[in-house]
C-alpha cells in the first residue's frame, strides 16, 4: 500500500513540474513576440506550445534541423495569422539563446571533466587524437 501512495505522489510531482515546464515555454513565446512588438496572450501560447510539443514527437532528422521551422510556421503564421517574417525571427532568435545554453553547458561540462576543445578523450576504445586507448580511456 506504501508502494502506491508513493507512486501516486510521484505521478503529481511530474504533472505539477510538466504543467510547470510548459508555463515557462509559453512564458518564453510571450517574451519573444512581444520582442518582435507582437502581443498574445498565455493560454493562446500555451495551446500552442502544447501543440508544438506533441508535433516534436514525430520524426525528425537529427538535431530537429527543420521540422521546429515549418510547424512553428504553420501554427503561427496559418492558424494565428501571423506575418512570416516575425515568425522566422523569432525562430532564429530561439535557435540563437538554445545555442548559447547549449554551448555554454557543454563547455562548462568539458571542462569540469578536465577535458578541453583540444585535448583528445576516448571514444569506443579510440581516442580521437587516433592513438589506442584501453577502456577507461588510458593511452
Amino acid at each position: 500500500v506504501r508502494q502506491i501512495h508513493l507512486q501516486r505522489k510521484h505521478i503529481l510531482i511530474f504533472v505539477l513540474l510538466s504543467l510547470l515546464g510548459l508555463l515557462a515555454q509559453a512564458y518564453r513565446a510571450h517574451f519573444f513576440f512581444k520582442a518582435v512588438g507582437i502581443d498574445i496572450s498565455i493560454p493562446i501560447l500555451i495551446i500552442t506550445t502544447t501543440i508544438m510539443d506533441f508535433l516534436s514527437m514525430l520524426p525528425s532528422p537529427p538535431a530537429a534541423i527543420g521540422t521546429t521551422e515549418w510547424y512553428t510556421n504553420i501554427i503561427y503564421t496559418i492558424g494565428l495569422g501571423i506575418s512570416k517574417n516575425s515568425v522566422a525571427s523569432i525562430v532564429l532568435i530561439t535557435h540563437a539563446i538554445n545555442l548559447f545554453f547549449i554551448a555554454t553547458l557543454g563547455f562548462g561540462s568539458m571542462i569540469s571533466i578536465g577535458q578541453g576543445l583540444f585535448t583528445s578523450f576516448s571514444l569506443n576504445g579510440r581516442s580521437v587524437s587516433g592513438q589506442k586507448t584501453d577502456l577507461a580511456g588510458n593511452l
